[in-house]
């Protein structure tokens, strides 16, 4: 199994938030981190996914 993996950086592009914004979901445990060395942090690119779709849903809630 070939999985993809998303750097902060990434992350936080495909989720239309800051950097800081998806280091916070982390500490929080929305989302969680590979520790990859050298404080990289690799996120698996279908958890974000997964996470920005909740997110979409939840702001759409909102809206109405």
């Amino acid at each position: 199994m070939n999985e993809n993996f998303l750097t902060v950086g990434q992350a936080a592009k495909l989720l239309d938030r800051s950097a800081e914004s998806v280091r916070q979901y982390e500490r929080h445990g929305k989302l969680f981190a590979i520790k990859a060395g050298r404080g990289l942090r690799l996120f698996r690119a279908s958890d974000v996914q997964a996470f920005a779709q909740k997110q979409r849903e939840r702001e759409k809630k909102a809206t109405r």
